[in-house]
């Protein structure tokens, strides 16, 4: 039998380093169970009622009032803070018909704040016994008895009364909502009405005449062309400016007469 002789040194090293780990799996368990501890603690203290929601603060609505969009967001204000859903609470805020976009965060220790930014109305619809304002995507934002002053009249397909606030208007339609809200402010203000005439734009403007402006293609050439010859012509008509070739615009003096304005816009005119 062979003995072996360890040398003091050596063991003592072996010793050394063996205590070195176990100090530093303690360190590891140590920080371990003081973060879950902690991870524990802060749990039941978001979900105790000091971090409750207390209330709701809305910025940038100017149209939607904030009883509307606290509605909408329909939050418990019994919920604690940290489970508020806030991407379902955005979602139901943008249902609403003014509301483009919300952004929703929180605001420790209670409170969710719900930032709107709205639509733009592009034009005024006409179809119906009411007017209805819609951005230029097609959204219907609101219904209204007379046309604000710096929007111009659609003549819409539909009536009025079948689309709501919050709906859309039909794709078709849609173009017609970009002319106006496009437009030079002389023919936005003057009495008149975009409508769709076989497959045209058409912007009849009363007292002025008639603007075919086709499609949308080009638009801002067949603005530009608009105004300049209608600044040459001493701002009458008095027929059809075609438009649809904006470098080669046509005046026809034998376009037949305008049709009776809507009601609506004889309301506002009036």
């Amino acid at each position: 039998m062979t003995t072996v002789v360890v040398d003091p040194r050596l063991r003592a090293r072996r010793i050394e380093v063996m205590r070195a780990e176990g100090r530093k799996r303690l360190r590891w368990v140590v920080v371990v169970l003081g973060l879950t501890g902690a991870g524990v603690i802060t749990l039941v203290a978001l979900r105790s009622p000091l971090f409750d929601v207390d209330r709701v603060r809305v910025t940038g609505a100017e149209r939607t009032s904030t009883s509307a969009i606290t509605a909408a967001a329909d939050l418990d204000l019994d919920e604690p803070l940290v489970e508020v859903d806030l991407g379902a609470v955005e979602a139901a805020v943008e249902e609403l018909p003014w509301v483009d976009e919300a952004d929703v965060r929180r605001d420790w220790p209670g409170t969710i704040v719900v930032e709107v930014h709205e639509r733009r109305p592009a034009a005024a619809g006409a179809g119906g016994d009411d007017l209805v304002l819609a951005d230029g995507a097609g959204r219907v934002l609101a219904t209204t008895a007379r046309v604000p002053a710096d929007l111009a009249v659609v003549e819409l397909a539909a009536r009025t009364e079948e689309v709501l606030p919050g709906g859309s208007l039909a794709p078709e339609e849609r173009s017609a909502l970009v002319l106006a809200a496009r437009a030079p402010e002389a023919l936005r203000l003057a009495p008149g009405v975009v409508r769709r005439d076989d497959g045209d734009l058409l912007w009849e403007v009363e007292g002025v005449g008639r603007f075919r402006f086709g499609t949308l293609a080009d638009l801002d050439a067949k603005l530009v062309s608009a105004a300049a010859v209608l600044e040459q012509l001493g701002g009458v008509v008095d027929g059809e400016l075609d438009l649809r070739e904006p470098s080669a615009v046509v005046r026809r003096l034998d376009a037949p007469p305008l049709p009776a304005p809507i009601d609506e816009a004889e309301e506002v005119a009036s």
